[in-house]
């Protein structure tokens, strides 16, 4: 645990990224975290209990500005409010849900149902289960806030397509590429070290089923 007098001041690992802004990078800035959070939101319309769940994914993500091990807490509790929209579209269309009904066999069966695109099953089942539970079982994985987002972003995605409503409010115009800084090698060492370590099969899917420009996070010059 930080001490008292440092609660308030951002993790030192946020040190290591930078954003490309204007042709040049620049250091990260909270404001550019508040507002890549600020981006992902859910449309109007869907059941309170998604919207209470994702709201905590992105509290949990905002303020892992002070403390970075709340990054993959976003990403399970993203993961936890498309379950439970999921399980709340089985219900208004009164259907049954499927036996054992966990994350992946729910997805399977809203893409039965014409709920979620067919491709759904290919590229982000396996992705949003093993990051579900990697979390749930005591992986020690610890991603970045730019792939975290793009969790988010897609959860939020299929929420949407499983409960439409209103049309999603506009992400910020600025999108920027986040990037470690590769003048510091210890930290960035260490955080590529925290990132690749514990899930290289993710961060391969991440990249087939990421879709538009959205920030990322990348490591030296990619």
């Amino acid at each position: 645990m930080r001490p008292l007098s440092e609660i308030t001041k951002p993790d030192p690992r946020f040190r290591v990224f930078t954003v490309h802004d204007q042709g040049a990078l620049r250091p990260l800035t909270l404001a550019d975290h508040h507002a890549m959070v600020a981006g992902i939101v859910l449309p109007a319309g869907v059941p309170a209990d998604v919207q209470t769940l994702f709201e905590r994914a992105r509290a949990a993500l905002l303020y892992g500005w002070f403390a970075y091990e709340l990054t993959p807490l976003a990403e399970h509790q993203a993961c936890a409010a498309l379950e439970c929209a999921l399980r709340q579209r089985f219900l208004a269309e009164g259907r049954a849900l499927p036996r054992s009904p966990g994350l992946r066999r729910l997805l399977g069966a809203a893409v039965e149902h014409g709920w979620l695109p067919a491709g759904t099953l290919d590229t982000v089942a396996p992705l949003l289960t093993e990051l579900r539970n990697q979390v749930a079982h005591g992986d020690a994985y610890l991603g970045t806030p730019g792939w975290a987002a793009e969790t988010l972003r897609l959860c939020a995605t299929l929420i949407a397509q499983l409960h439409p409503g209103r049309a999603q409010s506009p992400e910020p115009r600025a999108r920027r590429r986040w990037r470690l800084d590769p003048t510091r090698p210890s930290v960035a060492e260490n955080a590529t070290k925290r990132e690749t370590g514990g899930c290289p099969q993710s961060l391969s899917i991440r990249l087939r089923v990421a879709s538009g420009p959205q920030p990322r996070t990348s490591v030296g010059t990619r």
